[in-house]
């Protein structure tokens, strides 16, 4: 990713877009292996820093901790901490305003690591780091994008704070993927074989009119009397009622089952500035398929009563 942002490596898809303003100033794990051995560390400095004064590169390079006639020693004498600084002082030569750090802290000694982390403090610009040094990520960092799962999520904070938040995030998705689990199954439960809704458990009772006005379109029954011309109007008006409960139930869970999806992401509660407004309406969500439920009973009652 890091290559990529660069420029170094080709894209294979995708856009990459570099602000006008921006100038990079891009830190390999292996760009220490690209110094000029045979040079002494301040001419390979000097050749990378443009119009730099003698005073400003002896400062770059006393704040790696190059100081006094070590500034005069061969590349080729140099210890592996020791090319890595003079490296990262060669970025930090260039005119750049957004450095791209890949591992810096690879082969440098404590001291070297606090050098190099007061230097990037005092750095005015926009630092993108990709290191395993926590230590680096909780004294410096600010933020933290989490990159994975085809998507990148974005957390306030150093490295620490980021683990916490991350683990509160997940402990509170837990409950709504825990609960639309139970709302699935009890959708299952209640639907039939044909992808309708059932009647509920507790209208098992309910007479063999009933069941069949539910299940099965009605047809015009040529009577002459008028109660029964009647309760085949009754009948129809019931099973036109319960139709439409069903495809309420069946829209409200469909939303309710997005939202959840949507809500189960990390990143929600940090990418959605509604997020409490949705998770409201979830909850109210719950609320009327609970109580479009309860009206699905209220059809069965009647017959159940009329069949004892």
């Amino acid at each position: 990713m890091m290559k990529l942002l660069a420029g170094v490596e080709e894209m294979t898809g995708g856009e990459r877009i570099v602000g006008a303003s921006v100038q990079l100033g891009y830190f390999a794990q292996n760009l220490a292996e690209s110094l000029n051995y045979d040079k002494t560390v301040l001419d390979e400095l000097g050749d990378s820093a443009g119009a730099m004064t003698m005073p400003a590169l002896r400062a770059l390079l006393g704040a790696m901790l190059f100081s006094g006639d070590d500034v005069y020693k061969r590349v080729q004498v140099l210890s592996g901490g020791e090319r890595a600084r003079l490296a990262l002082a060669k970025v930090l030569a260039r005119p750049c305003n957004c450095l791209l750090l890949d591992e810096p802290t690879n082969n440098l000694d404590i001291v070297a690591k606090d050098t190099l982390l007061e230097a990037l403090r005092r750095f005015p610009g926009t630092v993108l780091i990709v290191s395993h040094d926590r230590f680096i990520l909780n004294e410096l960092v600010t933020e933290v994008l989490e990159v994975g799962q085809g998507h990148a999520i974005r957390y306030l904070g150093n490295y620490d704070e980021y683990l916490v938040k991350k683990e509160q995030l997940e402990a509170a998705a837990a409950p709504l993927s825990a609960a639309t689990a139970d709302r699935a199954a009890a959708t299952r439960e209640l639907r039939g074989t044909n992808g309708q809704v059932a009647r509920p458990k507790n209208s098992q009772n309910a007479s063999d009119g009933a069941r069949s006005a539910r299940s099965e379109p009605t047809k015009e029954i040529p009577t002459s009397r008028p109660s029964d011309r009647e309760a085949h109007r009754k009948r129809e008006r019931i099973a036109r009622q319960r139709g439409q409960i069903e495809a309420q139930i069946e829209q409200k869970e469909t939303e309710r089952a997005s939202l959840a999806t949507e809500m189960n992401d990390p990143n929600f509660y940090l990418a959605r500035k509604d997020a409490d407004e949705l998770i409201a309406r979830y909850e109210q969500l719950g609320r009327e398929v609970d109580r479009l439920y309860a009206d699905l009973v209220k059809f069965d009652e009647p017959a159940s009563v009329a069949n004892r």
